[in-house]
């Protein structure tokens, strides 16, 4: 029986009746995973799936547990990405890559990873808020990246999809700048002969806004194109926008491609010459310009100077490729999340900050682009045409009829911009 509420309008008693909130027949707080993870409570949901705050049953460990919706999960290639993003990070096994601990099938025969409880929040949101930071504080957290991704190209292991949504920062000991990269669902282990491919040749997917000039043309890459990804972080760590963007993904492949980044000097004149250099080579479009190795980019990184007061942040840094093995992990794992912080979801389908296009670009008040919108696309040929087999001929006369209205609204639209 449905909830009512009285209100007196002109000495009348009215009722109406109050919509009740549906249950989400997939949400699965209070359930038990694989026998040893209780589900406690809801974090994070998107359009992939849920996050949930768990612990341990018999030892009491606080976890973070990814659960795919039954629907994503119904995709043998959403199930796999899932299973090589635990493979990936447990290979790594790096101190500034996110820790997983488990992989299992779900009740509702969905499947589930269990990954470290980091307390924090994304590279990102820190951008949204902070905008361009000083390059001592940028410094420590690009090589912390570079170091992360240097132990996972040792291993034969490509990213595919390094950005800021993907780099959390959280608090370890006196350094609040601590970073841990997740999300290698898209990782191309290239070592593996046994990892059977996600797309077919010449799919495109990823960030447009992150992508290597390689990664959007659907080319083969190397770990080249994590570098590039990694340049434009950079870029945007000292700048506060990154050099492309647009407001369709095509006309951001078009300038990954051809077009000439501004100079980050000229969006922020406390870049030096040296440190400028090196951004530009890093996002140089053709890969043999640009730095071989994440080593040797993060080795061009530490000889840019900082001064004195700032070097007490980055020691960290300064080394930062060397050795390469992972401390004891668990960073905040077994603390309850608390409402200052927000825990690592290992993105699905976060949305963007709705206020980062009020934030200022710089100390001259100047006015800073939104940063791009989270989330990846994908352009996968193979995958569109099992959509449209498995369509009956009703369902492809519509979608006909829906490519045909958008291709001609965006015909019209440019018309319109052309006049």
């Amino acid at each position: 029986m449905p909830t009512r509420a009285y209100a007196i309008e002109d000495g009348q008693v009215r009722a109406t009746d109050v919509p009740q909130k549906t249950a989400d027949p997939e949400d699965l707080t209070g359930a038990v995973l694989a026998g040893r993870y209780r589900l406690r409570r809801l974090l994070d949901r998107g359009g992939m799936g849920y996050v949930y705050y768990g612990e341990h049953i018999a030892i009491g460990k606080r976890v973070a547990v990814k659960v795919l919706t039954s629907q994503t999960a119904s995709s043998e290639n959403h199930r796999t990405r899932l299973l090589r993003e635990a493979r990936a990070c447990s290979r790594i096994a790096h101190e500034n890559v996110v820790d997983i601990t488990d992989f299992g099938e779900a009740p509702n025969g969905s499947v589930f990873l269990v990954m470290e409880l980091l307390q924090g929040e994304t590279l990102a949101a820190t951008l949204d808020r902070e905008g361009p930071l000083p390059w001592a504080r940028a410094k420590s957290i690009i090589l912390q990246i570079c170091r992360a991704l240097h132990a996972a190209h040792r291993l034969g292991i490509l990213h595919r999809d390094v950005k800021p949504d993907n780099c959390f920062r959280i608090k370890r000991g006196g350094n609040r700048d601590f970073v841990k990269m997740f999300d290698f669902g898209l990782a191309k282990i290239l070592r593996d002969g046994g990892d059977r491919p996600l797309t077919s040749n010449g799919t495109i997917f990823g960030t447009p806004e992150y992508m290597s000039p390689e990664q959007t043309r659907g080319a083969q890459v190397d770990h080249r194109s994590d570098l590039y990804s990694t340049g434009i972080i950079l870029y945007e760590l000292v700048t506060g926008t990154v050099p492309f963007r647009g407001d369709h993904f095509m006309e951001v492949f078009k300038q990954q491609v051809s077009a000439k980044p501004t100079p980050p000097s000229e969006l922020n004149p406390a870049v030096s010459q040296a440190l400028e250099r090196v951004i530009l080579k890093a996002i140089a479009k053709d890969p043999a310009k640009r730095f071989a190795s994440m080593q040797e980019l993060a080795t061009a990184l530490t000889a840019v100077p900082t001064d004195l007061a700032a070097m007490d942040n980055t020691r960290a840094g300064l080394a930062i490729i060397a050795g390469g093995q992972a401390n004891e992990s668990g960073v905040l794992a077994g603390t309850a999340p608390d409402s200052e912080t927000t825990p690592a979801t290992s993105g699905f389908g976060r949305s963007p900050s709705a206020s980062s296009s009020d934030r200022s670009a710089s100390n001259s008040g100047s006015q800073r682009a939104p940063r791009p919108a989270s989330g990846e696309i994908m352009v996968p040929q193979q995958a569109m045409r099992d959509l449209i087999s498995s369509m009956n001929s009703r369902e492809r006369v519509y979608l006909f009829i829906i490519v045909v209205l958008g291709l001609s609204l965006l015909l019209m639209a440019s018309a319109l911009v052309n006049r």
